[in-house]
This record gives structure tokens, C-alpha cells and sequence, in this order.
């Protein structure tokens, strides 16, 4: 079992009020959670009316199904007319008992699959950080 995070930041240029820019996040968050069974939040920027980070994590059984759902997500955020995507990071990640990917591996729609569809992850996993701050460890530094 696989899981992914991903975090964007939105710019939203007409937004004057709190207000407005609230109506425009929630809307995108419950279109993600109804569309692809996500868990969505705004995580950042909560009292500036014009920017907005939403953070969503999704469970599937291999990374390439999360990666092809992060895809659509991507997609289905650029399609909101009120805003702009200014950033968005994504990391997939095996359960315990898995080999690891990368961590603060940054993403580019493009870079989610390689030619020939095979994942970004097929062989570069990295299994010898089991106790990062990820996981509820210090982490290595």
C-alpha cells in the first residue's frame, strides 16, 4: 500500500475578501474529495485573500495508480478559472514494511511517469530512512 501527498499553492488574483477566496478553496477541496476520494485541507496562507495552499493525501496499491490520480488532480485544478497554481509538490510513498521513495522528491506534472509508462519510483527506492520526520521520527540530518 502507497500513499501520496501533495501540497499546491494558488494564486487568486480578484479575490477582495477572506470570503471570496474561501468559496473558491472550498470549492476545489470538496471537487477533490468527491472526484477522487481524497483527503483535502487548506494547510498555509490562511489569512492572506489572495494566496492559498491546499494539502491532499490519497491511498492507493501502487504508485503509478496515485501518480495517474495526482494527474487528474493537477488537471482538474488548472481547469479553475478564479485561480492559478504558483507551486505543486507531490511524494508518493510506501507504507511500512516497503522499500522508500526519494523524500522531498519535487515533481513536475511531466516528470510523473517516464517513457513507456513506467514510474518515476521503479527503481528508486530508498530503504534506509525508516526513522525520518516523516514517520514520527528526528529524522537524519
Amino acid at each position: 500500500m502507497f500513499f501520496a501527498l501533495c501540497k499546491f499553492e494558488i494564486f487568486l488574483p480578484q479575490s477582495g475578501s477572506l470570503k471570496s477566496k474561501r468559496s473558491v478553496i472550498n470549492s476545489l477541496k470538496e471537487r477533490l474529495r468527491s472526484r477522487f476520494g481524497t483527503s483535502a485541507g487548506e494547510v498555509g496562507a490562511l489569512d492572506l485573500r489572495q494566496r492559498g495552499i491546499i494539502g491532499v493525501a490519497l491511498v492507493g496499491q501502487n504508485p503509478s495508480s496515485l501518480e495517474a490520480a495526482l494527474s487528474a488532480m493537477r488537471r482538474l485544478v488548472d481547469q479553475e478559472t478564479r485561480c492559478t497554481v504558483i507551486s505543486w509538490e507531490v511524494r508518493v510513498e510506501p507504507f511500512e514494511g516497503a522499500a522508500r521513495a526519494p523524500r522531498n522528491r519535487s515533481l513536475a506534472l511531466d516528470d510523473l511517469t517516464c517513457a513507456g509508462g513506467d514510474s518515476v519510483y521503479e527503481n528508486d527506492w530508498d530503504s534506509d530512512e525508516e526513522d525520518d520526520e516523516h514517520f514520527g521520527g528526528a529524522g537524519k540530518r
